[in-house]
């Protein structure tokens, strides 16, 4: 549907990125919006400025994502945009572009961003909103204020509730649809053993049975080159063996928490059985052993005995 040869055309497809396997998606007023993402995550070309993490793209103003947004318009409109890998709570002057930009755009699509939880605020939800941000992803990545300071996560259980709290209240408040946003975890971190698992576990059944978070997606943590973690492995208990190599987030399946997240258990074999691999690593590092036959059966014929599910953290 872009029209061939065009740079225009490849610098929106750039900031359009994929459209995703769901094709719509209820937000303000329950009109369906299409679903596309802006390819800004790490690790990218820098093809979009709208990534607040890196420097040099910080460093553009609001005339150029808006020019962005314009080109945009041409080919996606009422559309759901994913803006992945911006932290717009953190950066006010980052949140002042984009709003302006929006302004100036007159865009007719909506955004679903991905930001940290702390320093979230009604203030901040607000401008948001009103910048056409209709959706969050969170990242929060664990409830453990052990696993969190032995991961140098800045966040603690006690400001993670408080955050969540805060965006719940905030849309009911005003008589806002709440948004099912997504909050997103990552299993296996530095400092995290099956106690520290199980106290996740019941932490994030918490969040949910108090509809503070709906749709969770879960990775298995991975040091990437360049991380700390990669670079200085046994400061953080980790030994990786010859031949490591990471594979990409964004591979693994999103789901909905109630339908995949039994157990911690049924949870790593839904990733290892989606990635066709074993982890050795954490196998090894929480005493789970026992999981290598139950993986491989379920490589192999597709089924996981289920009655060896338990709640245990891996």
């Amino acid at each position: 549907f872009l029209p061939e040869n065009s740079q225009e055309a490849l610098r929106a497809s750039q900031i359009a990125g994929c459209k995703m396997p769901y094709n719509s998606m209820k937000v303000k007023g329950k009109k369906k919006f299409s679903r596309y993402y802006i390819e800004c995550a790490r690790g990218c070309n820098y093809n979009c400025f709208f990534c607040s993490e890196h420097p040099r793209i910080r460093y553009f103003t609001s005339r150029q994502i808006e020019t962005n947004l314009r080109i945009l318009e041409k080919y996606r409109k009422r559309n759901l945009i994913f803006v992945i890998d911006s932290n717009f709570i953190s950066s006010s002057e980052f949140l002042e572009y984009f709003e302006k930009a929006v302004e100036l755009s007159g865009t007719t699509n909506f955004f679903y961003v991905q930001t940290r939880i702390e320093g979230v605020n009604n203030v901040t939800l607000q401008r948001l909103y009103q910048a056409h941000v209709v959706n969050y992803f969170f990242g929060i990545e664990n409830t453990s204020d052990r696993v969190l300071k032995a991961s140098n996560k800045r966040n603690t259980w006690e400001a993670i509730l408080k955050g969540l709290r805060v965006v719940y209240d905030f849309f009911t408040e005003r008589g806002y649809e709440v948004p099912p946003y997504r909050a997103n975890f990552i299993q296996g971190l530095p400092g995290e053993d099956n106690t520290q698992g199980a106290l996740n576990l019941e932490r994030r059944r918490y969040l949910l049975a108090n509809k503070l978070m709906t749709i969770v997606h879960d990775n298995i943590f991975q040091p990437t080159p360049g991380s700390v973690f990669h670079t200085y492995p046994h400061k953080y208990g980790l030994k990786l063996p010859a031949g490591y190599r990471t594979t990409e987030r964004w591979a693994l399946p999103e789901y909905e928490f109630q339908d995949a997240c039994m157990s911690q258990v049924s949870l790593f074999l839904y990733h290892l059985q989606m990635r066709q691999t074993v982890n050795d690593i954490l196998i090894t590092r929480f005493g789970l052993d026992r999981i290598k036959k139950a993986v491989q059966m379920t490589l192999h014929t597709g089924h996981y005995p289920e009655t060896h599910v338990h709640h245990t953290r891996c």
